[in-house]
């Protein structure tokens, strides 16, 4: 089996961007890559390369995947590299050399663990779905895969090493959920703390601010790496948050008027991106609340997805959380139908969120293969 390489600014391997669609077929639920995008991730104009470098391997119509190094990557004390984009057709004699080049590649770099799937960093996308609720929505960002790409890597050496949980629930039960914490949320109002509506122009003012707590906030994270201002921006920025919802997202500042903590709540666009959507489908790189909840307002399920939270260190064990929590169902009561807690980190706090009160849950898996 022949494999072809290359680094960045030597364009894609053959087949590369075309292979997912062979993969995922007429698959109802997956939402297609971005063509577009993918060329710009992988155009040395990306200032993640100004600190990282990436090979990209491929067996035209096979498999493929990208290779992530970062000098200054540790995880547990060991260098790392990482894995990403990957897409397999299930072609043994193509995956398992695949990856055992690209492992050699890894080893020579001085990696001493590969762990993915990782999208560059776990800023990006990363990670594989082992397992759902029946008829699953996909939603933007979320990780979708046929059932059989556990095995792919466990037969290529790899071994499920994180797993990671999306509850799903009713409003009703968000109710639940808002009153049983609301007694918290009073008691940190009533020491100065304010729960804001979080709009769209105050995440942008505050982009400055938010940029110096990011890496206190998710620093402990599991294979955390630093952004740049520069790569925060662009990464967190506008065509970021645009998408978020500005009724029902929400930020906490401390008495001192200083950020406390947020949590970015997201429409459910899944009915709009999703190869379901047909000939109307749009490209998730494009998706903007103000022009397409509209559109969402139409459809019989209207969910959303409660995906991005953090509390400042210096605020933890105050109630910040709950703060929140009480504020996002608050705002979403009524407009909103049902919720997702997502992508939460087995063992992290987060996963108190909504504890007892879901209807179906989705596992999620990161794998390690060391060299």
């Amino acid at each position: 089996m022949t494999w072809v390489e290359r680094a960045i600014g030597e364009g894609l391997p053959p087949g590369f961007s075309e292979l997912p669609a062979r993969v995922y077929g007429d698959d109802p639920m997956w939402i297609p890559e971005d063509p577009a995008a993918l060329l710009r991730s992988f155009s040395p104009d990306n200032p993640w390369f100004a600190r990282g470098d990436s090979v990209l391997l491929a067996v035209p119509d096979e498999a493929r995947l990208a290779l992530f190094f970062q000098p200054d990557l540790r995880i547990e004390g060991r260098r790392a590299a990482f894995f990403g984009y990957w897409e397999s057709a299930r072609n043994p004699e193509a995956d398992v050399p695949l990856f055992d080049r690209a492992c050699a590649i890894a080893k020579a770099r001085g990696a001493e663990d590969l762990y993915g799937p990782i999208n560059f960093t776990t800023f990006g996308n990363y990670r594989l779905r082992l397992s759902s609720e029946p008829g699953a929505w996909t939603f933007p960002d979320e990780p979708y895969n046929p059932s059989y790409y556990p095995s792919i890597l466990e037969a290529s050496g790899f071994a499920l090493d994180q797993t990671y949980l999306t509850q799903v629930g009713t409003m009703e039960a968000g109710r639940m959920v808002r009153e049983w914490k609301r007694p918290e949320q009073d008691k940190l109002l009533g020491r100065g703390y304010r729960v804001e509506t979080l709009t769209h122009s105050m995440w942008m003012d505050a982009l400055p601010e938010l940029h110096g707590l990011i890496d206190h906030i998710f620093g402990a994270n599991f294979a955390y790496s630093a952004l740049s201002f520069e790569s925060f921006a662009a990464k967190c920025g506008e065509s970021f948050i645009r998408r978020a919802c500005p009724h029902t997202s929400v930020m906490a500042r401390g008495p001192e008027g200083d950020i406390a903590g947020f949590f970015l709540v997201y429409p459910h666009y899944g009915p709009l991106v999703t190869q379901a959507a047909g000939p109307e489908r749009l490209s998730s790189s494009t998706l903007s609340y103000e022009e397409h909840a509209p559109r969402l307002a139409e459809q019989d399920w209207r969910g959303c997805v409660a995906k991005t939270v953090g509390v400042a260190p210096a605020h933890r064990g105050e109630g910040v959380m709950n703060g929140l929590t009480v504020g996002i169902f608050d705002r979403g009561d009524g407009r909103y139908e049902h919720w997702l807690g997502a992508m939460i980190r087995k063992g992290n706090f987060s996963s108190n969120f909504a504890e007892g009160n879901t209807v179906g849950e989705r596992w999620y898996g990161l794998y390690r293969r060391a060299l």
